[in-house]
């Protein structure tokens, strides 16, 4: 069989990693299949050196390189840089082929970020690299505190709740194991989303909550959870008229791991760079997702470095007084009124410049 093997030894260039994902490349091989090794973790490199997240990954393909060439796989490997797309060995052709129509690929600890391929390879395979990690996780009253937990600091940072009472109507929340239980709940396959969330109002009473989340991952609670509890508590404001879809998702996008927020900002900068942004008042104007995945996920970042760029300019009370005024009396007027700011000349270095995501992840303390 023609086996993708999917891993972060180039990202991630330390023994323990070369040796979690190493093995399987050779275990394949050694069965007597044809192995090849694919990274495209959608993240920009990390630099070892300096202990950060650069554009450049020079060093890590000089690394990957030489640990394949090392094990016999010169010519069978093939490393995207997440910070700008572009592909390295065998290079884009070949990875965009193996995912089309070869036989297996092996997803090692959900490594593989597949977000503009056709992904109709014969088979699918995820590998979970923590044994009975993932297992504990199904452990409900992990979840249940982490929700809350989730819900208590989104209240406190977008609503300036500091002890929210408890729901009357308690949010369901149905965590899937296979991507088919998952479909027939939400209508979609989890390819593009792995979570989505239902609201149902009764004279602007909230009336029903649910999430439905995949919980295949390696996360003691699904990597989704989070991001979906944040339109579950924006619904307790925005009851009469919803948030506009950039500012729900936008928000919601800070609640992310940090590794999904650099994902999302990967694609937005690779928009950036090609001029395949929306401009300001296009973005505030879309009612629904776009049609395409990859375009989706430059909404994704687009949206998530507008709403940090806000938030810094004046904080969460004066965002959210704008937001409500933008579904009244328009966007260009509400960013006047409470920004002073021109809505296509002004808003331009929220997607240029970026606020660093590490100031607004969740745990960090307050949104000012």
């Amino acid at each position: 069989m023609k086996i993708v093997v999917t891993g972060l030894m180039a990202q991630y260039p330390f023994g323990g990693v070369i040796w979690d994902y190493i093995q399987y490349v050779l275990g394949f091989h050694a069965l007597g299949h044809e192995v090849w090794y694919l990274e495209d973790s959608g993240v920009w490199p990390y630099d070892p050196v300096n202990f950060t997240y650069t554009e450049d990954c020079s060093q890590n393909v000089l690394y990957l390189n030489k640990i394949m060439t090392e094990f016999g796989f010169a010519d069978r490997w093939i490393y995207r840089n997440g910070a700008n797309g572009e592909f390295h060995g065998a290079g884009e052709g070949k990875a965009r082929e193996l995912l089309k129509s070869g036989d297996l690929l092996v997803d090692v600890s959900g490594a593989g970020c597949f977000r503009d391929y056709e992904l109709t390879i014969g088979h699918k395979m995820f590998l979970d690299g923590d044994p009975m990690f993932t297992q504990i996780g199904l452990y409900d009253e992990a979840k249940k505190e982490h929700a809350e937990r989730v819900r208590r600091i989104a209240f406190e940072q977008l609503l300036a709740t500091t002890d929210p009472l408890p729901w009357n109507e308690p949010c369901l929340i149905v965590v899937h194991s296979t991507a088919e239980s998952f479909a027939a709940a939400v209508g979609v396959e989890p390819v593009a989303i792995r979570g989505a969330t239902s609201i149902e109002f009764l004279a602007q009473i909230v009336s029903s909550r649910q999430i439905d989340v995949m919980g295949d991952g390696d996360e003691t609670v699904p990597d989704a959870l989070a991001h979906e509890l944040v339109h579950v508590v924006l619904a307790d404001h925005f009851s009469r008229l919803p948030p506009p879809r950039w500012a729900d998702e936008g928000m919601a996008v800070l609640f992310d791991s940090l590794l999904k927020q650099q994902r999302h900002n990967s694609d937005l900068q690779h928009a950036v760079k090609h001029g395949q942004t929306w401009s300001a008042g296009d973005l505030a104007a879309l009612e629904d997702y776009p049609d395409s995945l990859g375009r989706q996920q430059v909404f994704y970042g687009q949206s998530a470095a507008l709403v940090r760029w806000l938030l810094a300019e004046k904080g969460a009370a004066t965002f959210l007084r704008f937001v409500d005024d933008s579904s009244t009396i328009g966007f260009s007027a509400a960013l006047q009124d409470h920004y002073g700011l021109d809505a296509v000349a002004d808003l331009e270095p929220a997607w240029r410049q970026g606020i660093p995501l590490e100031e607004l992840v969740t745990t960090a303390g307050s949104l000012r």
